[in-house]
């Protein structure tokens, strides 16, 4: 059976539901999904898990971008490494719809991970290969320089 659509829809709820409850049960759904997806031949649970990580990493008033201060490394301080970034009720209470829509987004897939976590519990990385590569290459790269 397909399961590219109902994927779609629980993704689609992770990034753009704008209720807390609603995005927990989202998460929920996606526990479910990686769970049923796992003995696929061609499963889908990489891509799911990677798009999590990367829309966790949407935020910019939450993730600084290196890119943003490539070009004058000195311009680097102490206070952009240890950023405290907005609340999230200041950020969904922002006029700016940009921030509010990358917020909900970073939000949803926080939540996700999270009930990832909780579910697979010691088994996270075992069962789910993608989410140890997205957390261990960039850290091997960075140590190997």
């Amino acid at each position: 059976a397909k399961v590219g659509p109902l994927i779609r829809a629980v993704m689609e709820s992770v990034q753009k539901e704008q209720q807390e409850a609603l995005q927990r049960r989202a998460a929920k759904a996606v526990v479910g999904l990686l769970r049923c997806c796992s003995e696929r031949k061609a499963s889908p649970n990489g891509k799911v898990l990677n798009n999590l990580c990367a829309y966790l990493c949407e935020d910019p008033s939450f993730t600084p971008r290196p890119c943003d201060y490539a070009a004058d490394v000195a311009s680097i301080s102490i206070e952009v490494l240890t950023l405290l970034p907005p609340s999230d009720a200041t950020a969904l209470a922002s006029p700016d719809e940009a921030t509010r829509a990358a917020r909900v987004k970073k939000r949803g897939a926080a939540l996700s991970l999270a009930a990832i976590a909780a579910d697979f519990g010691p088994l996270l990385f075992t069962a789910n290969p993608a989410l140890w590569q997205r957390v261990h290459t960039p850290l091997q790269l960075h140590v190997e320089g």
